[in-house]
């Protein structure tokens, strides 16, 4: 799969964990920065918190609260949507600091459960699961 992304992409969001494989080496690649979006408790200073719903709970995202300038370009990745939640919320925090989420891109999508419809931006996959 090749794109070329429409604007400038300023930042990659990676989220925990299997984020922080794929989006340095693509913000690299762009000459873009790398935000990690983490669990909560696992980032030093002051952080923005988003929560989610998974399976069996709910959980905290964070991400630093300088981490993002307000109007620039964003990108979340991530290895796999399902639910959206993750993803949903890794866009809250971004949103939160002012920055643009452009698209969320992941390697592998569960089209069955209609995640991608939940976002703000749009959502592309290179392997999709349909059952």
């Amino acid at each position: 799969m090749h794109r070329t992304p429409s604007k400038k992409i300023d930042v990659i969001v990676g989220l925990d964990a299997r984020g922080f494989l794929l989006g340095p080496i693509i913000a690299l690649r762009l000459g873009a920065a790398f935000v990690p979006v983490r669990k909560s408790g696992k980032l030093p200073g002051e952080c923005d918190k988003a929560s989610f719903e998974k399976e069996y709970g709910v959980d905290v995202f964070e991400m630093q609260g300088d981490a993002i300038t307000p109007g620039q370009n964003v990108v979340i990745i991530d290895d796999l949507i399902a639910t959206g939640g993750s993803a949903k919320a890794a866009g809250e925090l971004v949103a939160k600091q002012g920055g643009k989420v452009l698209e969320y891109l992941f390697i592998i999508e569960l089209t069955f459960l209609q995640a991608g419809s939940k976002l703000d931006a749009p959502c592309y996959s290179i392997v999709q699961v349909d059952e």
